[in-house]
C-alpha cells in the first residue's frame, strides 16, 4: 500500500523571497514547528537528513531522497516513516 502526504500553502510574498527562506535549511527551526533540522543538498538525487519533531513528541530522523529541485518552482522528496515505510 502506498501513501502520500501532499502539502500546499499559499504565501503572500514574491517567489524569490519564499525560495530564499525555504532553501535556507538553517532557518527551519525559526518557522517550522515540525521540521527541526535539515542537513544535506537540495540537488536532485541527494539524500537529506531531516529531524522531525511534532510538538510534544520524540524526534525522528528521516533520510529522504530529493526527487525534484527547481528553484522558485518546486522541491520534492521521498522518504519513509516507521516500519515498512
Amino acid at each position: 500500500m502506498s501513501r502520500s502526504v501532499v502539502t500546499e500553502i499559499q504565501i503572500n510574498a514574491e517567489p524569490s523571497r519564499v525560495w530564499k527562506e525555504f532553501s535556507n535549511f538553517d532557518s527551519f527551526p525559526d518557522w517550522s514547528p515540525f521540521i527541526r533540522e535539515i542537513r544535506g543538498s537540495m540537488e536532485k538525487g541527494s539524500r537529506l537528513e531531516v529531524a522531525l519533531q511534532p510538538p510534544g513528541n520524540k524526534a525522528r530522523v528521516l533520510n529522504p531522497v530529493v526527487l525534484r529541485s527547481e528553484p522558485l518552482e518546486e522541491f520534492r522528496w521521498r522518504g519513509k516513516m516507521g516500519p515498512g515505510g
